[in-house]
């Protein structure tokens, strides 16, 4: 049985010099081809790993936000909760604001509530930042110590008051 080759020179049958195989040019542009292609592969990857690295980044923001403003909601008095400070290379900062009084009812204005913004702003790297933000209503006066004449460390005194909340 005879083979008849259209245009494929040198891969099955030798060539004029009886030599079968590539030629320098065949092969050069299969490795420029090559080089191409793993270009274009390793730039794929250092993309999709800096995006999984700034995924994580925004994901560990979200969390330290998410914290901070359940430590902010828990206190007796929001004002107390303002803070700012640096953890872990993020850079955060709790505020907390009285609302307008028109934004409540009388009934509540008469009772002495207060309506307060709690927000948590959390940055890292030069430009990014994530913010969260709740409202709390509050009496717009701290309640008067549960234990008068008594001196505690302030830790103490409040674990004390909350568990005769």
């Amino acid at each position: 049985m005879k083979f008849e080759l259209t245009g494929l020179r040198g891969v099955f049958q030798p060539s004029a010099s009886g030599e079968a195989g590539f030629t320098l040019l065949e092969t050069l542009v299969g490795l420029t081809i090559f080089a191409v292609a793993l270009t274009a592969l390793f730039g794929a990857y250092s993309s999709s790993t800096r995006a999984a690295l700034a995924s994580e980044r925004y994901a560990r923001a979200q969390i330290l936000a998410q914290s901070l403003l359940a430590r902010a909601t828990a206190t007796r008095d929001p004002r107390a909760a303002r803070a700012k400070g640096s953890t872990l290379g993020f850079r955060w900062r709790v505020t907390a604001r009285t609302t307008a009084d028109q934004q409540l009812p009388e009934a509540a204005r008469a009772r002495a509530w207060q309506l307060y913004r709690i927000k948590v702003s959390v940055g890292w790297d030069r430009n990014r930042t994530f913010e969260l933000a709740t409202l709390r209503l509050m009496r717009a006066a701290p309640c008067p110590p549960l234990l008068p004449n008594t001196t505690l460390v302030p830790a103490v005194a409040s674990t004390v008051s909350r568990s005769l909340n």
